[in-house]
């Protein structure tokens, strides 16, 4: 009958930690003579006693087997609030969490227990940090579970005004356009009718008092009333741009009436009304080569055309004259 071996127990000396994914084949047990039973069993948190053989190398002595301690520490998890930011006014997000620390194919849901999450923040609240508080009733046997708040940021919301400039006729050195200023898109719907914009117009600048399409500089207006503070505000469109027009060339009157001897064209016509300084433009019919074929006074019939020396500035006008 073979003998009752003498031995040593093993001592697990190793400083464990929960790993669903290790099991006991994975300690060493020191000794090349011991071996667990059960070599696939992961073992759990807290001490707990496994099965162990020792097999002698002599054939003479006996087989025997011996439970073993293992202690095994909880291994950290942390439960962390995800930290978000919105826009003043709106909504609070739909809270999450992440979860680091869990081993193999552990997941939350193997824990007991709940997460719960929250905040002061609400829609309207002001520009700020506010915390996003995170706690529960996770319990677990293999996990030491922590909580980590996080932060919710709500920023300064963005709103935008329409600017316009005021189409006007050219005035020599004038580079002053009136900008008015309106709309107010994006506002929290809370504020509508509480922040405003603090001017509805102001006087802008063209680079030159020239007619034509002008890119305009202004001075933008703020934002007044309670909660002002909370915005940024914006132009809707980055450039503004301005027509002006041709302007009428000042103490130019047109003529009414003309004279013309039969059988001349109209670039023959007299005329014998009107006021007109010559240094600024000139008076001339509209078709100078057609000939009236009859004796007669024709009105409504032929136009007489004002021509500016500064076309780029100024209007080319015409109107209806009597022609006898």
């Amino acid at each position: 009958v073979p003998a009752v071996p003498v031995y040593s127990v093993p001592v697990i000396s190793e400083t464990l930690y929960y790993d669903s994914a290790r099991t006991l084949k994975e300690i060493s047990l020191g000794n090349a003579s011991w071996s667990w039973v059960d070599e696939t069993v992961v073992p759990q948190g807290g001490v707990h006693y496994y099965k162990a053989v020792y097999t002698p190398t002599d054939a003479n002595y006996a087989s025997a087997e011996y439970d073993i301690r293992v202690e095994v520490l909880k291994a950290a998890v942390t439960v962390t609030a995800e930290s978000f930011t919105v826009s003043y006014g709106d909504i609070a997000p739909t809270y999450r969490y992440t979860v680091k620390g869990l081993t193999g194919t552990d997941t939350i849901d193997d824990i007991n227990g709940y997460v719960l999450m929250g905040s002061d923040y609400s829609a309207g609240r002001p520009v700020g940090t506010y915390v996003i508080e995170i706690y529960g009733t996770l319990r677990s046997d293999n996990y030491e579970i922590s909580y980590v708040n996080g932060t919710l940021t709500a920023a300064r919301r963005t709103v935008y005004f329409d600017a316009t400039a005021l189409s006007r006729p050219y005035a020599p050195g004038n580079t002053d356009v009136e900008v008015t200023f309106s709309g107010l898109t994006n506002l929290y719907s809370g504020d509508v009718g509480i922040v405003r914009l603090s001017k509805a117009s102001a006087t802008g600048k063209i680079a030159q008092a020239g007619a034509g399409i002008r890119s305009v500089q202004y001075n933008m207006p703020t934002l007044a009333g309670e909660n002002a503070e909370n915005y940024i505000l914006m132009p809707s469109k980055a450039d503004v741009t301005v027509e002006i027009t041709k302007a009428a060339v000042p103490g130019v009157v047109l003529p009414t009436t003309g004279e013309l001897y039969y059988g001349y064209s109209l670039q023959h016509v007299i005329f014998t009304s009107g006021e007109l300084d010559e240094s600024l433009g000139r008076f001339e019919m509209e078709n100078p080569s057609a000939v009236i074929e009859t004796i007669g006074t024709f009105a409504n019939t032929y136009k007489v055309v004002f021509t500016p020396v500064d076309t780029e500035n100024y209007a080319t006008v015409s109107q209806y004259i009597t022609i006898t």
